[in-house]
């Protein structure tokens, strides 16, 4: 018998984007990152998707579907057998109380249920990641970053908190970031506003950040981030400043970002239109040669 996991709904996506689906989160460490942050149909990606440690198991004799048509053939015998033989041969279900789909689906979704401890350490660490993914020694001011004896919250510059120690925004503009942004930014669930404009950040901009689901404003304009505009941004429905131009970003506007505005009636998205196609119906101003 082997036993055989099922994606439970087999199709669960992110709600409103079907390519944040268990597939996207079988990538790195996207189901520790991020597994237990979105719910759709009651699940999160740490119930739901398989590689997440969630669906549903199932035990399966893989030789079943072949059984009754070999059998017969292959041992002519077993009429002679006794009537009690076959069940000793081919136990069913019912004699693995223990390894029924119930009660081992029952377990993984445990792994959701972190405690807060660990959300404050998680936020930590991605706050570390940042620092040296954008070369923080070499920071404009980076006063109290990485203090072991300073709370993030209470001292780490551009770092401010809400009463239960969540980030709520991250303000680091014009400070001489270098480098690339982390996928672990994608971990702020309460972040409202994400500010690093004006530094020399490169790279594309990480789809993770279609996870910060609280956030309203990201200022990433006066950068050199290259790439396409991630389609996963259109998970931001709580966006009301969305500001990328004056970068090097190329491609077309995803619908799916453009539909924040149907959605929120309002909000503010400025990109360069010289690069990026975006229709004045989605975009409220376009910047040319990085100039309004």
């Amino acid at each position: 018998c082997e036993d055989v996991c099922t994606n439970v709904p087999h199709d669960w996506h992110v709600f409103g984007h079907e390519t944040v689906d268990c597939a996207w989160y079988s990538v790195s460490n996207r189901c520790q990152n991020y597994g237990s942050l979105w719910q759709n149909e009651g699940h999160t990606a740490n119930t739901a998707c398989c590689v997440c440690g969630g669906g549903k198991v199932s035990r399966v004799n893989p030789f079943l579907s072949v059984l009754p048509s070999t059998m017969p053939t292959q041992f002519p015998s077993q009429s002679q057998e006794p009537t009690s033989q076959p069940s000793t041969q081919a136990p069913t279900m019912s004699n693995w109380p223990t390894l029924s789909p119930t009660q081992m689906a029952s377990n993984p979704p445990t792994m959701s249920l972190q405690p807060t401890t660990r959300d404050w350490a998680q936020e930590r660490d991605a706050l570390i990641a940042l620092y040296h993914a954008t070369n923080g020694d070499d920071w404009y001011d980076n006063t109290d970053w990485l203090n072991d004896d300073v709370s993030f919250c209470d001292g780490w510059l551009g770092v401010k908190c809400n009463a239960n120690d969540d980030v709520t925004t991250i303000d680091l503009h014009q400070r001489n970031l270098q480098g690339s942004l982390p996928s672990e930014l994608g971990i702020f669930r309460n972040l409202n506003g994400l500010y690093l404009e004006n530094n020399l950040l490169s790279g594309t901009i990480p789809s993770e950040l279609g996870l910060l689901t609280q956030l309203q404003d990201l200022f990433l304009f006066g950068n050199v981030l290259t790439g396409s505009i991630p389609t996963e941004l259109g998970l931001l429905n709580n966006f009301q400043k969305l500001y990328l131009q004056e970068n090097m970003l190329t491609g077309t506007m995803p619908d799916q970002v453009c539909a924040l505005r149907d959605v929120q009636g309002s909000g503010d998205l400025v990109v360069d239109c010289g690069e990026v196609q975006c229709g004045s119906e989605c975009c409220t101003q376009c910047c040319l040669d990085g100039g309004a």
